[in-house]
């Protein structure tokens, strides 16, 4: 007796290993980068559009927030810039934006650089104009100067803007809520968004900044 229920369960581990290794087998599907991924929850404009992005809640469900404040953003050009950045010879760009704050609180945006083959955001200079601080149900108008995303953090030297890989100009309130699509539809608004920079656009702009004149 004892001998046929060790059997039968000498039986039913191997079974259950074959199981397992079966499905381990079973080819994974491909899952997006995070970067990736975060592209496609947040919403895909181009320049001159309007965004109303999710930055405040203002009624909740339980734990569960039905309705946000926004803060609106506009860019309108990006251009190449006159200064230079950091490190020496680290070219610019002039983002000319209005960010609108329509929450109850101090609030804003500062729009940035990304690549999907350079980890982090590009890099934002003092002199821009002030957009993450904007008092309540107020806006700013101005140009915000950055540059592309540093290759690695040791060296600071920015990736050129031909060689940024899938490049935007990535949107997302100080105050945030990151909603998938199904929420952002629900919430009849996104919690960012993004502005596609085309090969062609980027292979236009210059590599080194300008020699200065003095």
């Amino acid at each position: 007796m004892k001998t046929a229920v060790a059997l039968f369960a000498v039986l039913a581990f191997t079974c259950g290993g074959t199981v397992s290794v079966a499905q381990a087998a079973e080819p994974a599907r491909d899952l997006p980068t995070a970067y990736e991924a975060e592209l496609k929850a947040a919403k895909k404009i181009r320049f001159g559009q309007r965004a109303a992005l999710a930055s405040e809640c203002v009624k909740r469900k339980r734990f569960t927030c039905t309705k946000y404040k926004p803060v609106v953003v506009t860019v309108r050009s990006m251009t190449p810039g006159t200064r230079e950045g950091w490190p020496e010879g680290t070219p610019t760009f002039n983002l000319e934006v209005t960010i609108e704050n329509r929450t109850s609180s101090s609030g804003g945006l500062l729009p940035a650089l990304r690549c999907a083959n350079v980890e982090g955001d590009g890099s934002f200079y003092f002199d821009s104009v002030e957009t993450q601080s904007i008092p309540a149900m107020s806006r700013q108008d101005g140009v915000v100067i950055v540059s592309f995303p540093d290759i690695d953090s040791e060296s600071n030297i920015a990736v050129k803007p031909s060689e940024c890989e899938n490049a935007v100009i990535w949107l997302r309130p100080v105050s945030y809520f990151d909603l998938s699509k199904k929420e952002a539809k629900k919430a009849k608004m996104p919690g960012s968004a993004y502005i596609p920079l085309p090969p062609t656009f980027l292979e236009s702009l210059p590599s080194v900044a300008p020699v200065s004149s003095d």
